[in-house]
This record gives C-alpha cells, sequence and structure tokens, in this order.
C-alpha cells in the first residue's frame, strides 16, 4: 500500500476517507464523505513529513482560515479544519472536474472564447479575495478547478498574503511557481501587492490561449531551467501570442502583455479592470468586422438599406420564439445528463428552464420542481433558490412548502451565500418579513383580545424583532432598498429609522417620502 492509500478507511474528524484524488507538493487530497449526513467533501492531509515543522503546519492552517473568509461563487469553500499530533486536515467543498493544467496538458489551448469564459470567473473570484484584503500569490492553472458544468473555481490559498499580516513571509524569500510568478516575487520584494496576482494571470491566459507559458526553457525541469525562467521574468519581454496563434485579436493581445508589465505601476490596478478591457476588446472588434469600406456611399444605399432593415426586423420577430426555443433544448441536452449525475448547478438550472416563459417554453411546474428538488438535496446553498421560489409561487401546492422555503431563504441570507444581487436581496427580504409579519400578528392579536401589557409575550416579540432586524441589515447592507424600508418600520428607535428611510431612498427613489 502506499503512503496516499494509507488514509482510505480511515477517519478524519466527522468525514470517512473513500478515495485518492491526487497528490501535491505539501499534501494529498482525498474523496471522503460525512459519516452521519452522507455528503461528499475533499479533504486535503498535510504530508506527515512537512507537518513536523511548525511554520509549514501553521501555513497550512492559514490557508483554511483564509479561504472560509472568502465566500464566492468561484473559489472552492473550505468547510472545516483538524490538526491532531497525527495530522493536519482540511476539509474542502469537493469540485467534479479537474485543474486547468491537466485542460491544457489534455487539449494544448483552449478556444478563445472559452478561454474568456473560463478566465473572468477567475478574475472575479481573485477581485474578491483582493477586496477582503487577500493576495493569493500563487495562482497559475494547476490551483484553477473547471468543473463539468463550465464554471471555474480557485483553490490554494496556502501561500496568500494577507495585507497587514506579516508573521509567516519570510524577507528575501520568493513564492509562488516560476512560470507565473510576477518580477517582484522573484525579487523577494517586501511590497508586494494585489498586482502580483495580476501579473499571474496574465501568465495564465498566456498559456491558455497559446498552450504554453510566456517563458519556456529547453529542457526544463531542473532547478537551472527553473532560474533562468526567473531571470526571464525580471528582465526578458514575453513573446508576442500572436506568434504562436496567429489569429488571436490585437485588443486581447495588447491586454496580456499589459498585465504582463514589469512595472507593476504599469499593470491593470485591478482584476475589474482587466476584465473590462477584455469585454472591451471583445466589443471593439465586433465593431471593426461590421465597419463599412471606404467607397461606402450612405446616399445611393439608404433606400436598399431601409427595406433591408425592415425584413430582417419582420424575420427576426418570427424567429424569435423558436430561436430561443433552440437555444433552451440544447441547454437541457448538455444540462440533464449532468444533473443525472448529481451536478446540483445543472438541476438548479433545468428547473429555471422550466419555471419560464422566457425560453420559449410554456411553464411546467411538474419538472421544474422535480429538478428543483433534485438541486437542493442535502445542506442548503444557492441551487435551492429555486425550490424556494417554486414553493413561494405555489405552483405545486404542498404540505409545508412556505416553511421550506422560508428555511432556504433565511439559510442563504444568514450565511450570506455567493448569488446574484436580486435573488440575494430577495432571501434576505422575504426571511426578514416572515419574523416582522410574524411579530405584527401578535401585536394585532394582542390589542383584540384586549390584554394587559404585562400579559403580552414581550420576549417573543423582542426574538421576532431581532431576527427580523438582522436578516434586513444583511439585505440592507447588500443594496437592497425593501430591507432598508422595512427595517425602519421594524425598529422602536428613531434614530435608526430615519437612517434606514435615507438608505432606501438612496437606494431606490421609490421610497423617499414613503412612509
Amino acid at each position: 500500500m502506499s503512503a496516499a492509500e494509507r488514509w482510505i478507511g480511515k477517519e478524519i474528524g466527522e468525514y470517512r476517507i473513500t478515495e485518492h484524488i491526487s497528490d501535491g507538493g505539501m499534501a494529498s487530497v482525498y474523496r471522503a464523505e460525512h459519516k452521519l449526513l452522507g455528503n461528499l467533501a475533499a479533504v486535503k492531509i498535510l504530508n506527515p513529513v512537512l507537518s513536523t515543522d511548525p511554520e509549514i503546519r501553521e501555513r497550512f492552517l492559514q490557508e483554511a482560515r483564509i479561504q472560509i473568509a472568502l465566500q464566492h461563487t468561484n473559489i472552492v469553500r473550505v468547510l472545516n479544519a483538524y490538526s491532531t499530533e497525527e495530522y493536519s486536515a482540511l476539509v474542502l467543498e469537493l469540485v467534479e472536474g479537474q485543474s486547468l493544467d491537466k485542460v491544457l496538458k489534455r487539449r494544448g489551448k483552449l478556444p478563445v472564447d472559452e478561454a474568456l469564459t473560463i478566465f473572468k470567473q477567475v478574475l472575479d473570484a481573485v477581485g474578491h479575495a483582493h477586496e477582503k484584503g487577500v493576495i493569493h500569490r500563487d495562482l497559475k492553472p494547476s490551483n484553477i478547478m473547471v468543473c463539468a458544468d463550465g464554471s471555474a473555481k480557485v483553490t490554494d490559498f496556502g501561500i496568500a498574503k494577507v495585507l497587514g499580516d506579516t508573521k509567516l513571509t519570510r524577507t528575501g524569500t520568493s513564492m509562488g511557481s516560476p512560470d507565473y510568478m510576477s518580477p517582484e516575487q522573484v525579487l523577494g520584494k517586501k511590497d508586494i501587492d494585489h498586482r502580483t496576482d495580476i501579473y499571474s494571470l496574465g501568465a495564465t491566459l498566456y498559456e491558455m490561449l497559446t498552450g504554453r507559458p510566456p517563458f519556456v526553457i529547453e529542457n526544463g525541469g531542473t532547478s537551472d531551467s527553473d532560474f533562468s525562467i526567473k531571470k526571464a521574468h525580471v528582465e526578458n519581454s514575453p513573446d508576442d501570442p500572436r506568434t504562436l496563434v496567429r489569429e488571436l485579436a490585437e485588443p486581447i493581445v495588447n491586454s496580456i502583455l499589459h498585465s504582463l508589465a514589469k512595472d507593476k505601476n504599469e499593470r491593470f490596478s485591478d482584476c475589474g479592470e482587466f476584465s473590462l478591457a477584455l469585454l472591451s476588446n471583445k466589443t471593439d472588434q465586433a465593431k471593426k468586422r461590421i465597419t463599412p469600406p471606404n467607397s461606402y456611399n450612405p446616399e445611393r444605399v439608404c433606400n436598399r438599406r431601409m427595406v433591408l432593415v425592415a425584413i430582417a426586423l419582420a424575420i427576426i420577430s418570427v424567429i424569435w420564439i423558436l430561436l430561443d426555443r433552440k437555444i433552451a433544448i440544447r441547454a437541457m441536452l448538455i444540462l440533464q445528463p449532468k444533473c443525472s449525475l448529481g451536478n446540483s448547478s445543472s438541476c438548479a438550472q433545468l428547473a429555471d428552464i422550466y419555471a419560464s416563459k422566457e425560453n420559449g417554453f410554456l411553464i411546467d411546474p411538474v419538472k421544474a420542481r422535480f429538478f428543483a428538488e433534485k438541486a437542493c438535496r442535502g445542506e442548503v446553498t444557492v441551487n435551492c433558490l429555486p425550490l424556494a421560489e417554486l414553493l413561494m409561487d405555489g405552483l405545486i401546492p404542498a404540505e409545508n412548502d412556505v416553511v421550506k422555503a422560508d428555511q432556504i431563504y433565511e439559510t442563504i441570507c444568514r450565511r450570506n451565500l455567493d448569488v446574484d444581487d436580486t435573488r440575494f436581496h430577495r432571501s434576505c427580504f422575504m426571511a426578514g418579513s416572515k419574523y416582522y409579519l410574524e411579530s405584527l400578528e401578535i401585536e394585532e392579536s394582542m390589542v383584540k383580545t384586549k390584554k394587559k401589557p404585562w400579559e403580552y409575550p414581550w420576549d417573543k416579540l423582542g426574538k421576532l424583532s431581532d431576527d427580523a432586524r438582522i436578516l434586513y441589515s444583511l439585505g440592507c447592507n447588500a443594496g437592497s432598498a425593501d430591507c432598508c424600508f422595512y427595517q425602519a418600520h421594524n425598529t422602536n428607535n428613531e434614530q435608526e429609522q430615519t437612517q434606514m428611510k435615507i438608505r432606501a431612498c438612496e437606494l431606490n427613489v421609490n421610497y423617499c417620502g414613503k412612509k
């Protein structure tokens, strides 16, 4: 039995190891199952030899502390951590997919559209980490997971740096992977900031589109070649990606080279700027493709253009529904097998398709509910939202539907799960309103029964009000005008009432002056 396989069948906390997945320089990763709940997870166990080093052990556990604070759809979630004399281990979200480096080894390079779709998700994730003051410092294809549904997740924050925390940073030590290290990382500078990740992201996108990193040394794989690559990051300019892939658009090439600037002050200032540059580049290319030639004569073709526009509009209006239907069919053909294999995200997307008329289909509540319930098996995640919305719409009434929906909304809001703003706002509003309305009903009942003030269930009313305040406040802080306005009515504090009404007005003018 190999060293990695010795953990199979053993227990780490509440999880039983069932299968070896992969090995890394510091740790091995296993598939595991919760002993009571049966849900699957990935368990990352620090190499026993390394676990004897207190600093490495602490750095490994720091990964859990950093990553658990980063709640984002495109970042692998940390569920738990364990540290004993025998082992140190992290319990992570199990991602069904492959690391990007394995995808690139198998396919060589990716088509531009596919590469940018994956890369923009990575930019969103890294941008979120930067907003939280976390610098990854080891971004590379092997630390990006590509899921079966095409989504991407960033992982391995083992050498990440939290701004202001220098306890685990050695002066003059360069940390990272040679192929993707920024010049300032290579030189071991002290003032490394989030723009080192911008450089690594640029190197990663370079490889996604060309099939190789920016700098390649023949007969690589030795310490000498690592030194030569690091030296190239500091001193040399990378080859124009078009020398490897001629059809790459110039604006995309410019974005890559801009991110790989030696001076960090000349790179993109943040991930949002990088993403916007790629988006605007795509738009610019589309405009260039439809620019008329110099010989174009507006007067000569004016009437012809009007006729063609009228015909085009007529055709579009006729085929629009058919096109939407075709898109929905294609989506279902892709999503249904994934859902059958247990991919909750695919099940949730199918539920949305069957619950919406916008995809060219009449609503099919039976199928919508079937897929929604399949998406929400186990713990509550963002994939449970379609179920909550179906339950509240009452398309297929059943016992305890409203209770289930309330539980989903409240969990989404309290755990601050990463969903789009509209759905998060709705979750907090629905969850807060449940407690607020219940308190109003009790107060109304007390007035009708003419009970004395000392007979009121003040403790219960206080608890309901507190729960509503917490949920409304979470929604209000996230930008929900509805939550701000209703919290103004939920509180008896005049100063808070005023603040909440002002905030609601700032977010939505319809609440300005509303009582």
